[in-house]
């Protein structure tokens, strides 16, 4: 932090990394004679071990990166005002060294007494998971890591508060995000008579609830929950009312590639997703929808498109009001709305308890601070905060101690579900969020984890699907996962080629294909609290992680995104990992893998590449491969003389990596790709677009 205190100009990540290594021979360092600083050379670490520090910092708020100039591809770091306060009074450190508020649980020897005398109702339980459902605190957080069973921690303790400490069911609350999630919840307290009458419910469940008894008090007439099909009609009578129509609109927001990969009907319900996911990205910050066609970043065509998708929005929340409707978003919003106008018509629950708490967003926390309970149990793990994209806030997790000063922190370790080998490596895909290591259980050493590369994404499906047939594990117990809805749709259809059955599963839809007990096919947002004997995750490379496509680049710029995505990214591979109860199986093909399987995993896998036969392919596509990629970086050296710039501001090596994994044969198709410099397209495309092609 001092370093970038001192610094004279904003760096990014790599350079302040260059900085602190002391690394001269750096242009960047040299240029500007950064050598002379005080905090040149000051950290002995290695490269992934700054990038782990800064990262930290980062994650807890100290230091934030935002665009330079306005232009989102080039991300500079800054001293936040925390930071600045830090500095100053310093703590962080000795925080640090201590693992933060989230080290061993304490246990004492009161606990282990009242362990003892409960042991008939605990006695299966660790003592982490014991003194998480006997805990007396009145503000309490559970940071429970994968596979150490919270839902069953959360659901016991229930039973503990209704049939030994005397509460009321009627005066607890259990909330969580999904549906699922809240039948499985209600499953389990159902086998304990003691639990009837506890309100279990969703965010937006208990919003819904609330808005229809108090209807009149919010609204000035009627309001419903709207369905898919009616927001499909809404885009459209606000398309018409606008003057254009659903094809004109297409036409402006998806790219030529776009268009010609997917269908209309596709394409059609893609737009009417991004136009709600924008409502909704402003109604859960709590904020009103502003014009974000006048980013100064945006070119000008993407300011045109911005002004048209705003401009829908508009319309569309008007149509909405006219006609009496709200979505998943405006549940929740007007909830909060609702406790604020009329203190009245809150509920009274003497205890609230909070599941999946690192996915909740700012206007879920004003919810549960306008509830106002006495006691809070929240249950969660920052190590899965995978969906800042939609509003999640982790901060609301690492910073708990900070709002509830007088609380207990316990953490649950032990983990029940996958073995040893597996454990580790998810361990070492983590280290930098300084979070407790989870521990295995007691006869669960082994496991198999590999990563192997292949040629292509062909040989690379051919192998998943070659060890599904030949696998012994039941089918239903087989997850294949990857990033994109794209990489999906194409192993999904090598599977259908094979005759094996799966279900197909992401965000927006759910769909067996074939005959037979199915494998599971999903995203790895999909996934989350699911497990499986035997894990596939495809495409481990450095294009999916941290994912550079984008099936609406507009959607990025206006999202203005307040996370840390390249950290989301990290721990959505970490999700996906952690699901493997025996088997784990990385695979990736035409390029590097990516960062996140650092060199400690690397030691503790079984890596392999192409089989002996495909040596000669593998090596031949290596070799075009690096002969672009020196091609390349000649090009923009020399360009970057000729024009007194540093290398990276000319073409970026994410997008030279980018380039490497697409190969785009047109000039048009730069515009799908997500690392490509602003003007790249108009001034050097037609090069770009040579220089692939003599390779080919």
């Amino acid at each position: 932090m001092k370093a970038v205190q001192e610094l004279h100009f904003n760096v990014g990540k790599k350079l302040l990394g260059e900085i602190l290594r002391g690394i001269s021979k750096s242009e960047s360092v040299r240029k500007n004679r950064l050598d002379r600083l005080g905090c040149f050379g000051t950290l002995a670490y290695s490269e992934e071990e700054i990038d782990a520090l800064i990262d930290d910092l980062l994650l807890h708020g100290f230091i934030e990166q935002s665009a330079l100039n306005g232009n989102k591809w080039w991300k500079v770091i800054t001293l936040t005002q925390k930071g600045k306060r830090e500095i100053e009074t310093p703590s962080y450190h000795k925080k640090r060294l201590a693992k933060a508020i989230f080290d061993e649980t304490r246990i004492t020897d009161n606990d282990r007494e009242i362990f003892s005398h409960f042991d008939f109702f605990l006695g299966r339980f660790n003592e982490e998971q014991k003194k998480a459902v006997i805990c007396a605190s009145e503000k309490i957080l559970c940071v429970a890591g994968a596979g150490t069973g919270k839902t069953t921690v959360l659901a016991k303790r229930i039973e503990f508060l209704t049939q030994y400490r005397s509460i009321p069911p009627e005066e607890i609350l259990a909330i969580t995000f999904t549906r699922k999630a809240k039948e499985h919840m209600e499953k389990k307290l159902s086998i304990s008579p003691y639990c009837a009458g506890v309100v279990v419910e969703t965010f937006n469940s208990f919003a819904e609830k609330i808005l229809k008894k108090h209807n009149d008090l919010i609204y000035e007439k009627p309001v419903s929950m709207m369905s898919y099909g009616e927001k499909i009609r809404l885009v459209r009578i606000a398309l018409k009312n606008l003057g254009t129509s659903m094809e004109q609109s297409i036409l402006s927001y998806f790219s030529p590639t776009q268009r010609r990969i997917k269908s209309d009907d596709t394409l059609s319900l893609t737009f009417v997703n991004d136009c709600f996911s924008i409502l909704d990205y402003y109604k859960n910050e709590g904020k009103d929808m502003p014009d974000f066609s006048k980013d100064t970043s945006l070119t000008e065509n993407d300011r045109e498109t911005a002004r048209m998708i705003h401009n829908i929005c508009s319309e569309v929340q008007k149509l909405m009001l006219s006609f009496g409707k709200r979505d998943f978003s405006d549940q929740v919003n007007d909830c909060v709305r609702l406790f604020s106008l009329h203190p009245d018509a809150i509920p009274k629950f003497s205890h609230v308890l909070i599941d999946e708490y690192q996915d909740i967003n700012p206007i879920q926390s004003s919810l549960i601070d306008l509830l106002a309970s006495q006691n809070i149990f929240c249950v969660g793990d920052p190590r899965q905060s995978i969906f800042g994209w939609r509003g999640s806030d982790i901060s609301y997790i690492m910073d708990f101690r900070q709002k509830f000063p007088v609380s207990e922190i316990i953490t649950l370790r032990m983990n029940y579900r996958s073995k040893g080998n597996i454990i580790g490596f998810v361990n070492a895909a983590i280290k930098n969020m300084n979070l407790p290591d989870l521990v295995q259980q007691q006869g669960m050493r082994g496991g198999e984890v590999s990563l192997k590369k292949f040629e292509d994404t062909g040989q690379e499906f051919s192998f998943i699907t070659h060890e599904i047939l030949r696998s012994t594990a039941k089918r239903s117990e087989i997850f294949i996962l990857c990033r994109t809805n794209k990489m999906l749709l194409e192993i999904s259809e090598r599977l259908k080629g094979s005759g094996i059955a799966h279900t197909v599963k992401s965000e927006e839809y759910h769909e067996t294909r074939g005959e037979g007990e199915p494998v599971i096919l999903a995203t790895l947002h999909a996934i989350k609290g699911l497990e499986a004997s035997q894990v596939f995750i495809a495409g481990c490379h450095s294009l999916n992680f941290p994912c550079r496509a984008s099936d609406h680049p507009i959607m990025d710029v206006i999202k203005f995104e307040t996370y840390d995505k390249e950290e989301e990214e990290r721990r959505l591979l970490y999700v996906g990992m952690s699901r493997a109860k025996e088997s784990l199986t990385l695979t990736y093909s035409a390029m590097t893998a990516t960062k996140f399987i650092n060199e400690q995993m690397k030691k503790m896998v079984n890596i392999d590449g192409p089989d002996e036969r495909d040596k000669g392919l593998a090596v031949g596509a290596e070799t075009a491969s690096e002969t672009l990629r020196l091609q390349l970086d000649d090009w923009r050296r020399a360009l970057a003389r000729k024009e007194g710039l540093p290398v990276h501001l000319i073409l970026p090596d994410r997008a030279v990596e980018e380039l490497l994994q697409v190969m785009p044969l047109s000039v048009d198709e730069l515009e799908v790709l997500s690392e490509m410099p602003k003007g790249m397209k108009r001034r050097h495309g037609a090069t770009l677009i040579g220089i692939i092609s003599r390779t080919k």
